[in-house]
């Protein structure tokens, strides 16, 4: 499966939109000139860590070289290029200051100014003014759908659901804002159910077959009211369903995946697949890793992009897959694990085209990863969801999600590892939606693949992750609890 260059790397795309949200934007000084920081009143307003709503109140921070309290203004460019007042503070003596309760009515421009100050005089300031920053507002948007037994998040082993779910998200989010979940009846809406928005923006309710449903929050303090579109409820009926029952794997299902880490490849240089890592006992199947028992004692070495050569013992890894016995196009396939905790590894649910991949065919087949987890700390305690496809010329291409967008989709508290999640893909003639416990986090219409596919289960040991593996943390293991698929 080609991974990520590293699991702590960002996209550069990621990379770059949380630079902007982290760090204030300031005017570049001139050649030769001094550090903003150094020069006599200069100051700065911070973008919002949390995109506000407009017409909602909000917080916006900024501070200045100063060391007296002194008035200061927010400012909006208007259309005519000119900065009205918007709001007034005070900073303190440190500098720091806040505006508490401003709205916007949209996306705007916003300075900072302080006045000239002449509270004594010893304490005569001159004006600052800080540099003009983007603020975007938006209003809040929502969505609804209906999908089967997939939201099941809990701390141990429990049999599929076999109802369905309606779940409505809600962006940008506002953990604690009521949601009503409504039914029409004849030709009006009836409120059936209620639900807060979770810190990611969703509400899920679980419902029976049939019936036409949207949710909608109401007007307050939170924003307009919005509604979501409808979603008809459905039975779900599996096309595919594996509980890992008694003490052994299915043979008749799964099959152990050929091993992919020739030297050559450079991936996986140092492991190989074995039916040795894996284990089937109170309804889970274990995914492990391990020291290679036929060359005990020897040394393997590899090279990575990033940090150049290393050597590790040769590892076995688990990896096994439905190639033998199921494929599917289209439908939604769902897996509930528990990850392993240490870096070093990282487990996976993904599919591949029965026809392998064709270079500049992606319609012929892509491979999808539905989740791939690469232990604590990583992706800043997010998980990785991908898309790989060739190029015309036999290049790998990989698409991927926001990651580290994904460390809210569990409750505060929570950890990937310490309960079960259920991780699952959406998967139409025109897209693929993932979601985790029936939230959606991405939605990819490229590179959709219409060919056939099967599933894989694994943890694996890339190149890249082995100098983070220590000999304590070979014992770790991903737990899934089931996998399901149900047709489109």
């Amino acid at each position: 499966m080609p991974s990520p260059t590293r699991a702590r790397r960002a996209p550069a795309l990621v990379a770059v939109c949380l630079a902007a949200a982290l760090v204030p934007v300031t005017t570049t000084p001139a050649s030769g000139a001094p550090a903003p920081e150094a020069r006599a009143g200069y100051g700065r307003l911070y973008v919002p860590l949390r995109t506000p709503i407009a017409g909602v109140p909000f917080k916006i921070k900024g501070f200045l070289t100063s060391d007296v309290r002194r008035p200061v203004l927010l400012q909006r460019q208007r259309a005519s290029g000119r900065f009205e007042t918007i709001s007034r503070t005070r900073a303190g003596a440190s500098g720091k200051y806040a505006f508490t309760g401003v709205t916007l009515p949209r996306s705007s421009i916003l300075r900072a100014r302080a006045p000239r100050f002449k509270g004594s005089l010893n304490h005569a300031k001159d004006r600052i003014t800080t540099a003009e920053v983007a603020v975007p507002a938006v209003r809040q948007s929502g969505r609804i759908a209906a999908v089967p037994g997939i939201v099941q998040q809990g701390a141990v082993p429990a049999a599929p659901e076999d109802g369905g779910y309606v779940v409505a998200g809600f962006r940008p989010p506002r953990a604690h804002r009521p949601v009503l979940l409504q039914r029409r009846v004849k030709d009006d809406w009836t409120t059936v159910a209620r639900a807060r928005q979770d810190r990611a923006g969703f509400a899920a309710f679980p419902v029976p077959p049939g019936g036409t449903y949207r949710a909608a929050t109401r007007s307050s303090r939170h924003g307009r009211a919005v509604w979501t579109g409808t979603a008809v409820a459905r039975s779900w009926t599996p096309a595919f369903d594996d509980t890992f029952s008694g003490d052994s794997l299915d043979r008749s299902v799964w099959t152990d995946r050929p091993a992919e880490g020739a030297p050559t490849q450079g991936r996986r240089s140092c492991a190989r697949v074995d039916g040795a890592t894996r284990s089937v006992g109170a309804g889970t199947l274990q995914l492990g890793i391990g020291l290679d028992p036929e060359r005990a004692g020897q040394t393997c070495s590899y090279t990575t992009d990033k940090y150049g050569a290393g050597t590790s013992p040769y590892l076995v890894n688990a990896q096994v897959d439905s190639r033998e016995a199921f494929h599917f196009t289209y439908g939604i396939a769902a897996a509930r694990v528990r990850w392993q905790q240490p870096q070093g590894m990282h487990g996976g649910f993904w599919l591949l085209p029965s026809g392998g991949k064709i270079p500049g065919r992606p319609d012929l087949g892509t491979e999808v990863d539905v989740v791939e987890y690469f232990g604590q700390d990583s992706l800043k305690g997010g998980f990785g969801a991908f898309v790989h496809h060739l190029d015309a010329a036999g290049v790998n291409i990989p698409l991927g999600s926001d990651a580290f967008a994904t460390a809210r989709y569990k409750p505060r508290g929570d950890q990937w590892w310490s309960s079960y999640h259920v991780f699952s893909v959406e998967w139409t003639p025109e897209q693929y939606v993932f979601r985790v416990d029936g939230r959606e986090f991405w939605r990819e219409r490229r590179a959709v693949s219409q060919a056939g596919e099967y599933l894989v289960l694994s943890m694996l040991t890339s190149d890249f992750e082995l100098p983070d593996l220590s000999p304590d943390e070979l014992s770790a293991t991903a737990s899934v609890d089931w996998v399901r698929v149900w047709k489109g």
